[in-house]
């Protein structure tokens, strides 16, 4: 093996090709925020980010459960309120 060449194996192929079904997948549920974000290794999907909704959270992890080459999910998307509107200032 020379030095500096990096191989694709047969499981990064995989991850890869799981990774593009999973985005594709994320993108298609509605009002779920581009903040969430899918991560591949092993055939194992994490979900990261924060949503303000826990059926935005479940719908997420629905959403990738079933795909093919997927052999779990790890969902770590945070449901985070909204911040409250600032108070108004008196002029």
């Amino acid at each position: 093996m020379s030095r500096g060449v990096l191989r694709a194996t047969s499981a990064d192929r995989v991850d890869a090709e799981t990774f593009a079904r999973a985005r594709g997948a994320l993108d298609r549920v509605p009002d779920l925020p581009s903040t969430v974000r899918v991560h591949v290794r092993d055939s194992v999907v994490t979900l990261t980010g924060s949503v303000r909704l826990p059926a935005s959270r479940s719908a997420a992890d629905d959403a990738v459960r079933h795909l093919p080459g997927v052999r779990r999910v790890v969902n770590l998307i945070v449901v985070a309120a909204p911040a409250p509107d600032p108070a108004p200032t008196e002029a």
